[in-house]
């Protein structure tokens, strides 16, 4: 059994989670009123709610959006709930259900979990529900060093070298990578790299390391929360590949307001 370890700081900048299904045809209606069911499950963790209109595009986690025809989109009421710090979000629709934690507000893995569990229980309201794909995106992001610090604390596969020879050459903006494959039934994406103003190499930097992960094996709502709980799993065995032994431990020692232990 691999040893467990916890971290008290786990420079999550945001998490997003996406269900996808067929459509819920009471959801479809013009009818503003059809989320009532949900909304009352949910309320007491999201009494805040806004109800917009969307034409399914998701610039967070639609990877293909240039091949959309916006000729065929269609608008379809989206229920918006949050918390009352506002920096969790739950999206509804027709035909998906988007959580969204902002500003840090992912702090521990049982309570993602726990208010998971929650939405997902009050989407079975509408049941039948007939799934389509999960998505689950972590962008970590690191933040206030410069640019050897960082290199202490990124694995040089993830850190790409050549940067350091062309920084005197060019002015970025960022220098960014994308990695896609297949891990067993999931569909990975890792997009990192170093982006805001580098032309003074003692400027402090920021270092994002963003991982999706994608599952369209599901067949019933009730894998929802084991395969979440795997494909969390999954990310983190990435994650840990692109940072060195130093910067674990700064993430198990630093401790930031309001953040709670986490185990992976």
């Amino acid at each position: 059994m691999v040893k467990e370890e916890h971290y008290l700081n786990l420079y999550l900048d945001k998490v997003i989670f996406k269900f996808k299904y067929s459509t819920i045809l009471s959801l479809s209606s013009d009818n503003i009123d059809a989320a009532k069911p949900f909304r009352k499950k949910i309320f007491e963790e999201f009494p805040v709610v806004d109800i917009d209109m969307t034409q399914g595009i998701d610039l967070d986690m639609d990877l293909n959006i240039k091949d959309i025809d916006p000729l065929n989109l269609i608008d379809n009421l989206i229920w918006i709930f949050k918390n009352m710090s506002q920096d969790k979000t739950v999206e509804l629709t027709d035909s998906y259900l988007k959580i969204t934690y902002e500003d840090g507000s992912f702090t521990d893995i049982n309570m993602f979990l726990y208010e998971i569990n929650l939405i997902i229980d009050a989407l079975n309201e509408f049941a039948p529900i007939y799934p389509e794909s999960l998505e689950l995106k972590y962008n970590h992001l690191i933040f206030d060093k410069n640019l050897d610090e960082l290199k202490e604390d990124i694995n040089d596969k993830y850190f790409n070298n050549k940067l350091m020879k062309m920084i005197g050459e060019y002015n970025f903006s960022n220098y960014m990578s994308m990695l896609n494959f297949k891990d067993n039934s999931y569909n990975i994406n890792i997009h990192y790299g170093l982006f805001d103003d580098f032309s003074d190499i003692l400027n402090k930097q920021q270092y994002m390391f963003n991982i999706t992960c994608a599952y369209k094996i599901i067949s019933s709502v009730d894998e929802v929360f084991d395969v979440l709980k795997d494909m969390d799993k999954t990310m983190w065995k990435y994650y840990k590949t692109a940072i060195k032994p130093k910067f674990r431990k700064e993430m198990k020692e630093r401790i930031l307001e309001g953040n709670l232990p986490n185990q992976y």
